[in-house]
């Protein structure tokens, strides 16, 4: 009974006053329109939490055939295993456990929304459950848009295929790809999670349309704004986790490129060799006899007989004069 009070009290009846004040402010007093409403504000509530939870899922799946090393690795050991698991999800910051916290704190207020759903009795209001600053409205219209087969006050067809079609994208969206087979051995594991990949894509939208028709059309449209509003969340995040990636990639890239830039300047300028003793040692004298041969000019031990021949030449031209 303590439980229950609790629960009526911490959850079910700030629930139902925040869709009688948002039934309240619509001019029209649409319920269905209301439903929706207060289904997304309490979705965006939950959303740094459920952002976690996907992040998470998304980072699993990218390292999930490093994880399996891990457990293949320490499969004799478990308590190395489990060891070398936390120690690679704080390496790649994962909390494996955002998701158990999200069902947690989801689970009582998704409770509280069906009991809201299907025991509120729409168009009728329980005003004792209202706080005082919370009025009921005058009339309700329990027609969404007023529409007469998208009524929230008994079954909708409608609402109830609308309901499994989203959960149908929804689950597709959210679950892995089913991989194929790694060999042609029986696999226990493998065989166990492709069973029920398959049951959640194709026999749970099924069972969520039973649900739905029998129930209410609050429940249905409940469902459908649920699944849309999870839809768009996966998107959203999936779509950050990509920039998140690409960014971190480029950034990679560009330190590798400066780092291969900063070798190459240090290879094409090659220090000089501390142990090379050739630097002290004096220059070596130019051998002057190799480069008058080289360069074509006549050495001075030449050039001698030559400049006496030409003075005696001289000489004999003075006498015959």
């Amino acid at each position: 009974m303590f439980i229950v009070d609790t629960f009526n009290f911490i959850i079910y009846e700030p629930l139902y006053n925040g869709l009688v004040f948002v039934m309240w402010l619509l001019p029209w007093s649409d319920a269905g329109l209301a439903v929706i409403i207060f289904t997304v504000i309490v979705r965006l509530l939950l959303f740094p939490l459920s952002r976690k939870a996907v992040q998470t899922q998304m980072k699993m799946r990218a390292h999930e055939d490093e994880l399996k090393q891990i457990k293949e690795d320490n499969k004799d050991d478990r308590q190395a295993q489990a060891q070398k698991m936390m120690a690679f999800y704080k390496e790649k910051g994962i909390n494996p456990f955002s998701s158990f916290l999200l069902i947690l704190i989801q689970l009582p207020i998704i409770i509280a929304l069906y009991h809201i759903f299907l025991n509120a009795g729409l168009p009728d209001i329980d005003r004792s459950l209202l706080y005082f600053f919370v009025h009921a409205p005058e009339t309700i219209t329990v027609e969404l848009f007023g529409l007469s087969f998208l009524s929230i006050s008994g079954k909708s067809l409608v609402l109830a295929v609308t309901a499994s079609v989203t959960s149908f994208f929804q689950i597709r969206y959210s679950l892995p790809p089913l991989k194929p087979k790694t060999g042609d051995k029986p696999n226990l594991k493998e065989d166990l999670a492709r069973s029920m990949n398959m049951q959640m894509r194709y026999v749970f939208p099924v069972i969520v349309f039973f649900i739905a028709w029998s129930i209410s059309g609050a429940i249905a449209l409940y469902w459908t704004t649920s699944n849309l509003f999870t839809l768009g969340q996966e998107l959203v995040v999936r779509r950050e986790m990509r920039r998140k990636t690409a960014a971190e990639v480029a950034q990679k890239e560009s330190e590798s490129e400066s780092e291969k830039e900063a070798a190459g300047v240090s290879t094409s300028e090659p220090a000089g060799d501390p142990t090379d003793d050739s630097a002290d040692e004096p220059a070596a004298a130019p051998d002057t006899t190799n480069a008058s041969k080289t360069s074509g000019d006549p050495s001075p031990a030449e050039a001698a007989p030559a400049l006496n021949t030409r003075k005696k030449k001289k000489r004999r031209r003075k006498k015959n004069r």
